[in-house]
């Protein structure tokens, strides 16, 4: 049973909230739009991991780029995200997910053991 923060799981996660996040800036800034999304909306959705979209969003749709309480709030989101970034990728490694990347099991190649020579000459 795969583990439900694995870095697969993560990565579609992210990339679903991302992909979310941006369509939001679209339809906040379409004008003909019968309403409007909240700051505080646009910055949860940044909160729970569409950082990258809100930063994508903003740029693609000249969005939000001058409010600077906006501004300081989703920088300091974006923050608080490398910091959990680099506390999961050191908890990844502590629990060995990149030594099952890179072990044999993972490229489906049998374990070899290595014999050092005057052991193989013995056993001949």
């Amino acid at each position: 049973m795969p583990h439900l923060l694995s870095p697969t799981n993560l990565a579609t996660a992210l990339i679903a909230i991302n992909l979310i996040v941006f369509a939001a800036f679209g339809q906040d800034k379409d004008r003909r739009g019968h309403y409007r999304i909240a700051e505080s909306t646009l910055l949860l959705f940044a909160f729970l991991g569409g950082t990258l979209g809100a930063y994508a969003g903003r740029s693609a749709f000249r969005h939000k780029t001058r409010k600077q309480p906006f501004n300081s709030n989703l920088f300091t989101i974006a923050v608080l995200q490398m910091l959990a970034l680099g506390g999961l990728i050191g908890w990844w490694l502590i629990q060995g997910y990149g030594h099952r990347w890179n072990s044999p099991q993972a490229h489906n190649q049998p374990h070899r053991r290595i014999v050092p020579p005057e052991a193989a000459k013995r056993d001949r």
